[in-house]
């Protein structure tokens, strides 16, 4: 989870913003499966940042009040 989270960052930083939202959707999978919150509210926060760069506001919104919810 942490991994695909840190890949995330490092596409973002290539400009490959989809595959970046990919990897943060993955790392939120990866880290509720093992029940590391940490992990999971900072790719919830970099997913939901990703989604709203992309243009994906309902689904920017759902993602960072998560992250706030944890």
């Amino acid at each position: 989870a942490y991994n695909l989270n840190g890949l995330g960052s490092v596409l973002s930083g290539m400009e490959n913003q989809e595959a970046a939202r990919d990897c943060f959707a993955q790392a939120v999978a990866a880290a509720q499966a093992v029940g590391d919150r940490f992990v999971e509210t900072n790719a919830l926060a970099n997913l939901g940042m990703m989604q709203r760069f992309l243009g994906d506001l309902e689904a920017a919104r759902w993602s960072l009040e998560a992250a706030l919810s944890r």
